[in-house]
């Protein structure tokens, strides 16, 4: 009898070729050397690029708190100049008034009195006789009068009146209070200037404690010189009662 032996097969494999890997010393990969050194170098730019931007940031703070200093500086300068000019304006036209005042001086003498009864070409003794009720009610001597003319006024006339010294005048004008209810009204003689001035004083609150003078270009806190007299009260008293008027 015949006998047949079979052959074991033998199976090969054909497998395909790896890189090498690099492992450390506990069997993990391990990267190259020049990545691990790349790696590290942008590690290091990073932090230096962190540490710049960090100055710079410091830096622009400082440049901005510097710069908020000095425009606090420009205002506290520029308000000091305008400080500065505005007292110069105001000493401007304080002298150029006191010039007027100087330059006006004879007409602290004059008053004007307006709501008389006279006719064309009144004589001397009527226009004192028209004014007299004014003169007696102002508690003025008619010794103290110089002068007095008669002035063409809203349809009728007025009385310019010279006393002999700017006190009396004074005397007239602030007791001009006691014509109230009549129609006699008392006013100063103002040259064409000082009624420009007087004409730009505002009172600037009902208490009529603040006053602006002008010369025609700029308004100012007013002088003095220039504010108008306050109104004088007078103060009646009846049995059981008082009354101030």
């Amino acid at each position: 009898m015949l006998t047949v032996t079979q052959d074991p097969v033998i199976m090969i494999t054909n497998t395909t070729s790896r890189k090498p890997e690099f492992l450390d010393a506990e069997g993990s990969e391990e990267e190259p050397e020049s990545t691990r050194d790349i790696l590290l170098d942008l590690r290091k730019d990073v932090k230096v690029s962190k540490n710049t931007l960090e100055k710079l940031t410091l830096d622009v703070n400082l440049i901005s708190k510097s710069l908020d200093t000095q425009r606090k500086r420009m205002d506290t300068l520029e308000k000091k100049v305008d400080s500065s000019l505005s007292k110069q304006d105001a000493e401007i036209v304080h002298l150029r008034n006191d010039l007027i005042q100087q330059k006006c001086a004879a007409n602290s003498r004059n008053a004007i009195i307006s709501g008389v009864k006279l006719n064309q070409g009144a004589s001397n003794d009527e226009i004192l006789k028209a004014i007299d009720p004014v003169i007696s009610a102002t508690s003025i001597a008619s010794t103290q009068i110089e002068k007095a003319d008669a002035l063409p006024w809203s349809g009728g006339f007025a009385v310019k009146v010279i006393f002999r010294d700017s006190a009396s005048c004074g005397t007239l004008l602030r007791n001009s209070f006691k014509l109230k209810g009549s129609n006699y009204h008392v006013r100063p003689d103002l040259s064409p200037e000082q009624r420009a001035v007087k004409a730009h004083l505002i009172e600037f609150d009902g208490s009529g404690q603040k006053f602006f003078e002008s010369d025609g270009t700029k308004a100012v806190r007013a002088k003095k010189e220039w504010i108008p007299a306050p109104r004088v009260k007078k103060t009646m008293v009846t049995p059981g009662s008082s009354q101030t008027t």
